[in-house]
């Protein structure tokens, strides 16, 4: 409640809403949250987002090239690449793309293949990026032949030795 609808249109794949609140803006996919940020900061709300940075890092100090699978709201790409990462993201709906662009990043050095990233991984040469993090979601849960033994086989193939892989996942304890 208490919310205004700022866009809405119909994507490819799910209904694409963004909807704000005084300074909290959301992205919802077919009523499902996917992104949300507080317009002032421009700081995701997400605590996924500053938490994906810190493991890849951590994991790899030197990192400089990323694969982001699931564009979104663009913010973790954006949040990436201010922190001086090179971020190639992947986005299977170009009205998701649109909308990310038009409400929630304002870099415009975000480059955004529209593709499948199954695809995308299929014919990228391997040993491209430093890290792969796929955060793409239908509804509630990734896309299923995003979570197969081949889509993972394609993320290792895609990076450089000693390179990371983060899935983010949502779990829950019932339902």
């Amino acid at each position: 409640g208490g919310f205004t609808v700022l866009y809405k249109t119909d994507g490819r794949y799910s209904e694409v809403k963004v909807v704000q609140r005084g300074t909290i803006r959301l992205l919802l996919l077919d009523g499902t949250l996917q992104t949300a940020q507080e317009q002032t900061t421009r700081l995701s709300l997400f605590p996924y987002s500053p938490a994906i940075q810190a493991l890849l890092f951590s994991a790899k100090p030197n990192i400089r090239d990323v694969l982001l699978i699931g564009f979104g709201g663009g913010t973790l790409a954006e949040s990436l690449a201010d922190a001086g990462l090179h971020v190639q993201s992947v986005e299977i709906d170009p009205a998701v793309i649109r909308v990310a662009n038009n409400f929630f990043v304002k870099r415009d050095d975000l480059p955004v293949a529209l593709e499948d990233g199954r695809t995308f991984l299929r014919r990228c040469a391997p040993a491209s990026y430093d890290a792969v993090v796929v955060d793409a979601y239908s509804g509630e849960a990734p896309p299923p032949h995003l979570l197969t033994a081949e889509f993972y086989g394609l993320v290792r193939r895609s990076l450089r030795p000693g390179g990371v892989g983060i899935a983010n996942l949502i779990s829950y304890a019932k339902g």
